[in-house]
Parts: structure tokens; sequence; C-alpha cells
């Protein structure tokens, strides 16, 4: 519990800018330049208006200049990415807790875009891609020698994506329309990098189980109706997460040996 609180506060700071990158990367602008600016009427926002959470709370969820409302989007992703970050910390530690901050952050911020404008950027899952490669051989996760974890995170990656190029062909074949995008395919090639095969496949069971959940409950309550589109991402982001916080124990579970 010692870095828990520190890392949330960190996270809500990430949270921050993952709603930046939500909001700017889809656009095609740069995430740096120009500041933080209220998207109605392009006040720009001083620093202590722009207090992860507490900014939203104290100006009631409008925008101090304008008075537009400022969607709950903003305090709820700075928020769970400060819940996400703090969980890493009671996990794991050392170059693996990094690799588990990256992930928790690119993961959220996926899950944004693609519920918001149903694409996943290729900054965001070949960058992720190329940090999972990149950190592995200091990913606990992945083995015990550095040339195994190497190893395991490049057959992780290819498997992934593999399988998920399979799963696509084979569902446009049989559906006689697009069964997965690019942008999952690449993903889930990157969360094989940072967690193995295994962990991968872990991730895609529960992304599968709860986008299928979700998708019968939508149905069910008249949200949803068959043939409507239901954006996969958040459920992979959410499977893969899940998969990084007990992959081998639900990998065991999965497949008892």
């Amino acid at each position: 519990m010692g870095v828990a609180f520190p890392l949330f506060i960190i996270g809500l700071a990430f949270g921050s800018f993952a709603n930046v990158c939500a909001w700017r990367i889809p656009r095609g602008e740069s995430v740096v330049f120009p500041r933080s600016h209220c998207p109605r009427c392009g006040a720009a926002i001083p620093w202590y208006l722009n207090i992860p959470v507490l900014s939203f709370l104290s100006l009631r969820g409008r925008c101090a200049d304008c008075r537009a409302p400022i969607s709950w989007q903003y305090p709820l992703v700075e928020f769970f990415c400060g819940v996400l970050f703090a969980l890493q910390g009671i996990r794991v530690a050392g170059a693996t807790l990094l690799a588990g901050l990256v992930l928790s952050f690119v993961l959220l911020t996926v899950a944004v875009i693609d519920i918001r404008h149903r694409i996943i950027p290729d900054v965001l899952s070949l960058g992720l891609l190329g940090a999972g490669l990149l950190v592995s051989p200091w990913n606990s996760c992945l083995g015990t020698s550095s040339g195994e974890k190497v190893g395991t995170s490049l057959i992780g990656a290819g498997a992934a994506f593999a399988v998920m190029f399979a799963l696509a062909w084979g569902g446009e074949k049989v559906f006689k329309k697009e069964a997965l995008g690019g942008g999952d395919i690449k993903l889930m090639a990157a969360v094989g990098a940072f967690l193995g095969w295994r962990g991968a496949f872990v991730a895609l069971f529960l992304g599968s189980l709860a986008g299928t959940v979700a998708a019968v409950v939508g149905m069910a309550t008249g949200r949803l109706r068959r043939g409507d589109y239901l954006p996969f991402g958040p459920f992979l982001a959410l499977g893969s997460w899940a998969s990084w916080m007990g992959g081998a124990r639900l990998w065991s579970l999965l497949v008892p040996v």
C-alpha cells in the first residue's frame, strides 16, 4: 500500500492526459500543443482549473468561461486511471510496474476512443506493441531469463496477431461483413508482447465473454438490436487488463493441467 496512493495521484494526472489523447488523436491534432482549452469557446484552461476530478466538481461540470457543460467522461477517466495505477502498485514492482502503468494508460485511452469514434489509432496500438517488445527483457510476467522474456514477448505478439487475423478472416467469410477491425488485431498483438501467448489467450477469452454479456444485456433491455455495432476494443482492453493482473492464475483455471 506504500506506493498505491502516490500512484493514484499520478494516475489522476495521466487520466487527464488520456482525455486529451482521446479528444485529439482521432482528430489528427497534437497532444502537446496548444494547451488545454474548452472545445466549445476555445478559452485556455489555467492550471488551477485543470486539476483532475476536483476542478470538474468545483466548476459543477461547466466551463468557467462559456458555462458549456463538461462531459462526465473527463472526471471518470481521470478517476479510473488513478485506480488502475494504484492497483499496479499493489501487484507489481520495478520495471514490471512501469510496464503495467504504460499498459493501463494505453488500454484505457483505447477504450475511450473506440467507444467515442469506433477506431483504435495505430499510434496507440503499434506504440504499445513497440513498448511491450522494448521492456520485455525486464518484464517478470514473461519468464525468468532475459532471453526467455524476449522470446515469449515475440511469440506472444505473433501468436495473438495470427489468431486475431484468422478470426477476422473466418468471421468475414461466415457473416459476409467485417468481423474484427484491424485495430483490434494490432491491439491484441501488442497485448501479446506484454503478456505472452497464454496471457493474450486469457485476455481474448475474457474480452469475448464480456462483450457477449454486454450484447445480451443490451438486446434484453432494448438498447441494442441484432446487427447493431458494438465496439470490441473496450472489452479487449478490459480482458487484457484483467489478464495482466491475474493471467497465470486465470490460465490455470481455464486450462487445468
